[in-house]
């Protein structure tokens, strides 16, 4: 693919006057084998009117749409999609293969060495969205967000109903009321335990072959948690806005401080 270009200063300030995003559905096909997944994003937006451009590095496209119609193929170029807008609402679908990244940004799979289990996991920090789906990537664009997940079997829960089978096929479904910009993904056969504070559902995963190290250090975690909130609930008088907070320990995850907890 050729080179990608940044996003200008310049041009972030005049999408964000003609554009307003309205919603996001994003739909992520993990199933088949190989360097590239299928991600699917419909997005609904109005304009003042224009010339405006989506931000997705595909490597392959298979279908872009603007308000049912089809563009060429070759209409992205450099990580851009060039859209002539009129005034009003459009919606449009971009369909395209990407591909997996390696160096834990954008969606990051990886193979346990210890059982040969896949995990992934996306990381939509700085400018790795559009390696993930395609958007307006800039945080004054915000929008709500519904991502469908369809990948293999997933396992591990610890609340999991003991000899129930697992499907064949996972869909997953997470929808958000408020505006996002940084979106989220953790998939794979990971141990999970959950607790509650204070009407606040807490998560934390970690890979199969870290489950006994998880469940050691759990207790430890949740505490830390649980004060984390006290304090912060104390400090700013804002609750925390989310329905839930899930920690998850992702292989080959290349941020953290020196005073994180980090399982072995």
């Amino acid at each position: 693919m050729a080179s990608v270009r940044s996003l200008r200063r310049d041009e972030a300030i005049a999408q964000a006057r003609t554009v307003t995003v309205l919603s996001y559905d994003i739909a992520l096909d993990l199933r088949a084998d190989g360097p590239t997944f299928r991600s699917t994003t419909r997005l609904v937006l109005d304009s003042t009117g224009g010339r405006s451009f989506l931000q997705v590095q595909p490597a392959r496209v298979h279908r872009l749409l603007l308000d049912g119609d089809e563009l060429p193929g070759g209409s992205v170029r450099r990580g851009r999609l060039t859209l002539d807008l009129s005034a009003g609402r459009h919606e449009i679908t971009v369909d395209a293969e990407l591909a997996y990244r390696t160096d834990g940004e954008g969606l990051h799979r990886s193979q346990d060495p210890a059982d040969g289990r896949t995990y992934v996991y996306a990381m939509t920090f700085m400018d790795a969205a559009p390696t993930v789906f395609a958007c307006f990537d800039q945080p004054d664009l915000q929008a709500p967000v519904t991502l469908r997940v369809a990948a293999p079997g997933l396992g591990g829960d610890r609340q999991r109903t003991p000899g129930r089978p697992r499907r064949r096929l996972v869909a997953l479904r997470a929808h958000s009321t408020a505006p996002l910009y940084l979106v989220g993904l953790v998939a794979g056969p990971y141990h999970v335990l959950r607790e509650e504070h204070d009407g606040i559902p807490l998560g934390l995963s970690a890979r199969a072959s870290l489950a006994e190290h998880l469940e050691d250090q759990a207790d430890d975690l949740f505490t830390v948690t649980r004060q984390s909130f006290d304090e912060l609930h104390r400090l700013f008088g804002i609750r925390h806005p989310f329905a839930s907070y899930h920690q998850a320990f992702v292989p080959d995850f290349q941020r953290g401080g020196d005073g994180e907890p980090r399982l072995p």
